[in-house]
């Protein structure tokens, strides 16, 4: 079927392009010499993460969703890189083994109730540290008497093994200036390694010392003293990614297809049935000032600047407006991709013009 044919909105990537950000990304981690940990919630299907990984199957997840189904799919190699509740962690131990599954924590009280839950189950947890390298939310900071404090404690404990430190430079989502995102890079390489080194002085192990983000990972800025990396939206990228400079437009690998529901020449306007429920109603980064809710693929006058629950706005010239009907079919490049692709219950691979299968990925918490 062409992929003009499905009934919209519908999310649809391009099977080759994902593909060659997959491949991007595994050459970089090769040459680097460190494990790539994808972090899955980007598409959250078992068909992409299949290429996507290193032979390790090691992914990075967030939801309980993600993890069990990905779990069920024969990848046990998974960091859970949200801290998690004592009854989460019980929830997923009354249904799976979490031998090979990680934790983070950056609280002496949360890691407490972690242990409590372990030895309640005669089980040992996999944890790491979070560090903060300057994004401001979970994680200690490098120069904490705390890192040292969770570090001895883990390193003691008969129910914690003590992975090592884990950080996410989340800040460099807001940088679009090339130094300055390459030296929010280097402070993520640095900290870690850093800080790795200070408590093997103090005889502790720090077996891994894991990073990452896309926009830092895009930089192939030299990674020695880390382990593995953990990029996520780098598979699809999209116009919020483009914006910052991270990859070129040619790279973002998915796209929302929606129809002409509406054509108003006298208003200048055109509605279309993808909005806040098809696209999120992430704003992305528009060096103009001017809100927009995506990109009209092949149509770059054509401006998405209104969203509500089922409407898109499209701002168009009267000229512009009389090329469109009622039926119409445009393509958007959301903003987010993440978050759009958990808009939808499938989506489409497209080759050639041609939908080849329907993937069904993890859904919700």
């Amino acid at each position: 079927m062409n992929y003009l044919e499905k009934l919209t909105p519908c999310f649809l990537f391009d099977g080759n392009q994902t593909r060659a950000n997959a491949i991007k990304m595994l050459e970089y981690a090769h040459r680097q010499k460190v494990r790539l940990r994808p972090h899955v919630k980007t598409h959250k299907s078992v068909e992409i993460a299949s290429f996507q990984c290193d032979t390790s199957k090691s992914i990075t997840v967030s939801t309980i969703a993600e993890l069990l189904y990905f779990y069920d799919k024969g990848f046990i190699n998974q960091t859970y890189a949200v801290p998690i509740t004592s009854e989460k962690l019980q929830f997923i131990l009354d249904k799976i083994s979490i031998t090979h599954i990680n934790f983070i924590t950056d609280n002496v009280n949360h890691l407490d109730e972690l242990i409590r839950v372990g030895e309640k189950n005669q089980t040992s947890i996999n944890l790491f540290i979070k560090v903060d390298v300057g994004a401001d939310r979970a994680g200690l900071q490098a120069d904490s008497s705390d890192v040292l404090v969770l570090a001895k404690i883990m390193a003691e404990s008969t129910v914690v093994n003590f992975k090592g430190l884990l950080t996410h430079a989340g800040q460099s989502y807001h940088s679009s200036e090339l130094n300055e995102k390459k030296e929010i890079a280097l402070k993520e390489v640095n900290t870690i390694v850093q800080l790795a080194e200070k408590l093997e002085k103090q005889g502790i192990q720090v077996k891994e010392r894991s990073i990452g983000s896309t926009p830092t990972m895009s930089l192939g800025v030299d990674l020695n003293g880390i382990t593995e990396i953990r990029p996520g939206n780098y598979i699809w990228y999209d116009v919020f990614q483009y914006q910052r400079g991270n990859c070129e437009i040619e790279e973002i690998a998915c796209s929302v297809l929606t129809s002409v529901i509406g054509v108003y020449p006298e208003r200048g306007v055109i509605l279309v049935d993808a909005g806040a429920l098809a696209l999120s109603k992430d704003e992305g980064f528009w060096s103009d000032g001017v809100r927009r809710y995506g990109l009209i693929k092949n149509h770059p006058t054509l401006q998405l600047i209104g969203i509500s629950q089922e409407h898109g706005k499209i701002k168009a010239t009267q000229a512009e407006c009389m090329q469109f009907k009622v039926g119409d079919k445009l393509e958007v490049l959301p903003n987010h991709s993440c978050l759009t692709a958990a808009c939808f219950h499938s989506y489409y691979e497209v080759l050639g013009g041609e939908v080849i299968q329907e993937i069904n990925p993890a859904k919700f918490w």
